[in-house]
């Protein structure tokens, strides 16, 4: 990897999150891609759920990792981590395992350490972790795009299990692929750069989901499945086919993951979409279970310290989102 490039704005959410608890250590994860040899770090989301926060040391709850993984947009992932030291910035014995575990999965994982004052980076270079100088950035040369399909999907009356609809909607996809794709119902070539089709709602269509559907065959249920992506804009929407599969398959665990069954009729949750430094979150929430309260908590936690232009955002956000 020869370079590494930072938002602007990811620093400053980094300084804001530490200067707001400056006698113990803060953690959160790095959003990015990496695209020609080069890696880029997009967002930041902080840490709230904490196995252990003190002067000394933050350890992030793992229920909270699996989370943010489920509401990132497709085509970044985790890069790199970030954390605030009380005093000198420097990176420890314990901060290098850290990320030789990491890099054993991303071999570019970066790690930053702050102490609001100053920051440093941090990378494994052959069997070290060693510090390296980053390049700042105004934009991000991204492009949003959201990809949709309704499917029907027939069940056997002995399969209706959330578990067992999910792993034959699982069978159906991993034999699919896509075969057109509409943008504001005209069919597109899959081989046009994706600037040509930024900020607008793709509909796909599915080889696998196109056969005939017998009513008296089994229990039929309608998903829509929503995959959303920021991904660079000189890629291909055919370099990207088998990412909007899995991004499909993914938020249908998701969305059923967060639905009931009642009655022979899948129950599903809402879904809210955030658009918060450019990148859209989305989650599946029921307002009438008690953890809502929890998730409204969360989520103005984050959007404080993801957002640089929050207070100008906050009410806008919480009237239109949140509801309360």
């Amino acid at each position: 990897m020869n370079k590494v490039n930072i938002c602007n704005h990811v620093i400053e959410a980094i300084r804001k999150h530490a200067q707001s608890f400056p006698d113990i250590e803060i953690y959160g994860w790095l959003l990015g891609y990496d695209y020609k040899n080069q890696l880029y770090v997009v967002a930041s989301i902080p840490c709230k759920q904490y196995t252990v926060q003190s002067k000394l040391i933050a350890e992030p709850s793992q229920e909270e990792v699996m989370e943010i993984s489920k509401a990132i947009p497709g085509g970044i992932g985790v890069v790199g981590i970030y954390h605030s030291h009380v005093g000198a910035v420097f990176h420890s014995a314990t901060d290098d395992q850290t990320v030789k575990q990491f890099a054993s999965v991303y071999p570019y994982f970066l790690s930053t350490v702050t102490n609001i004052e100053e920051t440093k980076y941090f990378q494994l270079k052959d069997e070290s972790v060693e510090e390296l100088e980053v390049k700042y950035y105004k934009e991000t040369n991204l492009v949003q795009t959201k990809f949709i399909t309704d499917i029907k999907v027939q069940i056997d009356e002995d399969s209706l299990t959330i578990s067992q609809i999910s792993s034959q909607i699982r069978e159906m996809f991993e034999n699919t692929k896509i075969i057109s794709t509409l943008i504001v119902d005209k069919l597109i070539e899959n081989n046009i750069p994706l600037r040509k089709i930024e900020n607008k709602d793709c509909f796909v269509v599915l080889s696998s989901f196109q056969g005939p559907i017998r009513e008296d065959l089994g229990q039929i249920f309608r998903l829509k499945l929503s995959a959303n992506f920021t991904l660079h804009k000189n890629l291909q929407l055919n370099e990207i086919s088998k990412q909007i599969i899995q991004a499909l398959i993914d938020d249908m665990y998701y969305q059923l993951g967060s639905s009931e069954l009642k009655n022979k009729e899948l129950l599903f949750p809402e879904r809210l979409e955030l658009d918060v430094d450019n990148l859209i979150w989305k989650f599946y929430i029921n307002r009438q279970d008690k953890s809502f309260a929890d998730f409204v908590n969360l989520l103005i936690f984050r959007l404080k310290h993801m957002s640089f232009q929050y207070k100008k955002q906050q009410s806008k956000l919480i009237k239109e989102y949140i509801q309360l």
